[in-house]
């Protein structure tokens, strides 16, 4: 199962830094 934890920081990294590069 997916970490919903996990999930959410993911989610919060993309949509705060503007380079999808950094976020992969």
């Amino acid at each position: 199962m997916i970490n919903w934890q996990e999930l959410v920081i993911f989610v919060k990294m993309n949509f705060i830094t503007p380079n999808r590069n950094l976020a992969i």
